[in-house]
């Protein structure tokens, strides 16, 4: 099984934290000095893995349904898998910076603009 990277002492959430915090609550996506933080909502086990849309009442995540079970991160894996495969970057773009045994998760993402990755994402959906 594939160890997930997590990022250590380099969380763009270190960074200016009340600015960051701010835009964390407002949107479900945000950029960082790092890249472009991604909030999502994950819904395991479903029957196939696609983007839902927003999700919340403020429509702060983005839900995507996961065909995969939550146990031994194969949910995280399968998610991680299809965000590198619709966004066409490299696994060393992605980090699941949150929510590795949660279903709220966020993911940054490097080398990429918020504006194509909302593009890219909403499209899909």
């Amino acid at each position: 099984m594939k160890k997930l990277k997590k990022i250590k002492n380099s969380s763009p959430l270190s960074q200016d934290q009340s600015a960051l915090q701010e835009a964390h609550q407002r949107s479900w996506i945000f950029e960082v000095s790092d890249g472009v933080v991604i909030r999502l909502k994950i819904q395991a086990q479903a029957s196939k893995t696609e983007i839902v849309g927003l999700y919340g009442e403020d429509q702060e995540r983005l839900k995507i349904r996961i065909a995969a079970k939550p146990v031994d991160h194969a949910a995280n894996e399968e998610l991680l898998r299809f965000l590198k495969k619709i966004l066409q970057v490299s696994s060393s773009q992605l980090h699941l910076i949150r929510g590795q045994l949660n279903p709220l998760k966020d993911v940054l993402c490097h080398g990429v603009s918020v504006t194509a990755l909302k593009q890219t994402l909403l499209k899909e959906k």
